[in-house]
């Protein structure tokens, strides 16, 4: 699997991290130095604070999904299919 540049989505702030593509997953590089203070911020903050970060990061994947048209989006009948094992 060969991983390709992106353009980024306008409503997630990149910043100059490259963002690429990898098997239809939007990837950043971002140095190790970064890594390394995230992995850092993420032990030492609080589990309400891990909570919260978390449910931003998963609005700003949605606003994403929103802005880029909803690719692989279903209908609600084809997705209450598959919750309720109807769609097979």
């Amino acid at each position: 699997m060969t991983a390709q540049p992106v353009d980024p989505v306008p409503v997630l702030n990149t910043g100059d991290y490259e963002v690429i593509d990898r098997g239809g997953q939007a990837l950043v590089l971002v140095p190790l130095a970064d890594f390394a203070r995230l992995q850092l911020l993420e032990r030492q903050a609080s589990a309400e604070q891990v909570e919260e970060a978390q449910i931003q990061a998963d609005l700003a994947a949605y606003r994403a999904w929103v802005a880029a048209g909803r690719p692989g989006a279903r209908s609600h009948a084809e997705a209450m299919a598959e919750l309720l094992g109807d769609g097979s």
